[in-house]
């Protein structure tokens, strides 16, 4: 039984022709694949640009030039802020405790009987 058919044969042929097919797609994929992520990270996502024309002179020599300032220590706290009196009380403290109901209403509505709003009455 050498002889084989000419079906087995021509499957054979097929089934050599997907494996040659698949060999040479996966090889196709591995060696542009390297490549095409190069291309992809080395983009960025942005448009690259062409070289600039001046980009064959010499550079002059100068100090280079940062983005960022140069580092403050702010580890010293210098802002003292000025104490400030604070105004006294024009009468003695009064004790809510030791008030009226009338004075404490007064107090709450916002007329200091003491004060210049105690000379003018009520609101209208």
């Amino acid at each position: 039984m050498t002889e084989a058919s000419p079906e087995d044969a021509a499957a054979q042929r097929a089934a050599e022709q997907v494996r040659l097919r698949k060999a040479k797609r996966e090889a196709k994929i591995r060696a542009g694949g390297a490549s095409r992520l190069n291309k992809i990270t080395g983009l960025g996502g942005g448009f690259q640009r062409a070289p600039s024309a001046t980009s064959g002179l010499p550079k002059p020599n100068s100090s280079p030039e940062h983005a960022d300032p140069e580092e403050i220590d702010i580890s010293q706290h210098y802002y003292e802020p000025a104490a400030t009196p604070r105004p006294s009380a024009t009468g003695p403290p009064l004790d809510p405790n030791a008030m009226t109901e009338d004075q404490l209403r007064q107090m709450m509505l916002g007329f200091d009987r003491s004060g210049p709003a105690a000379q003018v009455g009520p609101r209208p």
